[in-house]
């Protein structure tokens, strides 16, 4: 697992929490300021098991044995603690203390967990990105209320917008600057909007970044929001006010997204593809040039690619066991011992020998033969009975497997990949 945020970093290499960049706020969670250049472990978790984490702009989101804890920047309560101070060491969340955490997701000073079936949001609601129809900061989680009810299948925050898929249907909430919220206008919505444009398709997967969205529905990929870096993959730099779909991708199997600040990366056929922003490097390709469509990740080519994370204005890439990192390297969020920017993949050498399963995002798993869907979330595989008959069509690809399930094993394998996960 990787994570990239505004400056800093986090990994899980052998079920240990590592972290490495800006220290500024306590962000990295070892009760200093300072910065790491290379990946140093959070020993205040080190007795723990990690099971999810998630970074924004300055703070840190991890689950470990069950538990939510937080640390990094505080001043708009994203921290949970009921206070509006940074936090240099990882704290436990008292208030998510009795519910069980299904999925984490850090915005640039806001924060998303999904416990109990129930969105829970805090932090910085300037945008209206907390979803709770007003514009108050919350220093302690504060259920959504707007989503009672229903079932929140997959949910991502970006820089100041929020997406949540509830009930097979896709929701926005926050800051539209840039139409990133899909409903053709640059309005901010306090409170959840469905998407129209999504009406009887079938989403898979969700991203949001920084002022821009990508979705998979259909199997095919769309944009909409900033696109005056190319990071909406439409050729141009315009932004886009409704999800436009991107056609150079027609006909290829999406596996993974992920959306950066102004960089968007997509893991499709088994290749990492990159567009966007290219300033400083973070898009692979050796260059510093921007990219208006998607465009494969040479350095990887005839290699197995098994999970992508995009940062602010860096990227990782698990490939074969191995991670990589490029782009911008300021304060030594890269994890190379400098802070150089690197225009191509560079190995994370400090984690040689160690094990990292790059879980796969939020995403919609289909079953061949079973009525319901599974949700997988960043800690294992979540079974939601939707209560629907009939056959569910779809394609289980997972870090741990690849191809189509088949009946009289499905069963098995799901508690297979269960067994590790948890």
């Amino acid at each position: 697992m990787a994570a990239g945020g505004g400056d800093h970093s986090l990994v899980v290499a052998n079920r240990e929490l590592w972290s490495f960049g800006d220290g500024f706020y306590g962000q990295l969670g070892h009760d200093d300021n300072a910065n790491q250049k290379l990946p140093k472990k959070v020993e205040a978790l080190s007795k723990h098991r990690i099971e999810m984490i998630a970074a924004g702009g300055f703070h840190s989101l991890v689950v470990a044995d069950g538990e939510l804890f937080t640390f990094g920047k505080g001043d708009f309560g994203q921290l949970g603690h009921g206070s509006f101070s940074h936090q240099a060491l990882p704290k436990k969340v008292e208030a998510m203390t009795s519910k069980r955490i299904e999925a984490i997701t850090a915005g640039w000073e806001y924060s998303l967990v999904l416990a109990g079936g129930e969105l829970f949001s805090f932090g910085a609601n300037d945008s209206g990105q907390l979803g709770h129809g007003d514009y108050q900061n919350y220093a302690v989680p504060k259920k959504v209320e707007w989503f009672s009810g229903k079932h929140i299948m997959l949910m991502s925050a970006g820089g100041f917008h929020s997406l949540v898929l509830a009930d097979d249907e896709l929701f926005s909430f926050g800051s539209s600057s840039y139409g990133q919220l899909g409903h053709g206008d640059q309005q901010q919505q306090n409170l959840p909007k469905k998407i129209d444009r999504f009406m009887k398709k079938r989403i898979e997967m969700i991203a949001a970044g920084g002022y821009h969205s990508l979705v998979v529905a259909d199997g095919e990929l769309w944009s909409f929001g900033n696109g005056l870096s190319g990071q909406l993959g439409h050729n141009d730099r315009e932004s886009q006010s409704l999800p436009k779909k991107v056609e150079c991708m027609n006909g290829k199997r999406i596996e993974m997204i992920s959306a950066g600040g102004n960089h968007s990366l997509l893991l499709a056929n088994g290749d990492l593809w990159s567009f966007g922003n290219g300033r400083f490097g973070q898009l692979g390709h050796n260059n510093l040039e921007d990219q208006l469509v998607p465009k494969k990740v040479e350095a990887f080519a005839g290699k197995y690619v098994q999970g992508i994370a995009a940062g602010l204005l860096h990227s990782f890439a698990l490939v074969d066991g191995e991670l990589y990192s490029f782009g911008n390297g300021g304060s030594g969020r890269l994890g190379h011992g400098d802070e150089q920017d690197q225009a191509s993949p560079k190995k994370i050498t400090a984690f040689d020998g160690k094990l990292i399963l790059m879980r796969r995002p939020m995403k919609i798993v289909r079953s061949y033969w079973f009525p319901r869907e599974r949700t997988f979330f960043d800690n294992g595989f979540e079974e939601r009975d939707l209560e629907r008959g009939g056959l569910v069509v779809g394609i289980c690809r997972v870090w741990v497997y690849h191809g189509i399930m088949w009946k009289g094993v499905e069963d098995f394998f799901f508690d297979l990949v269960s067994y590790f996960c948890d």
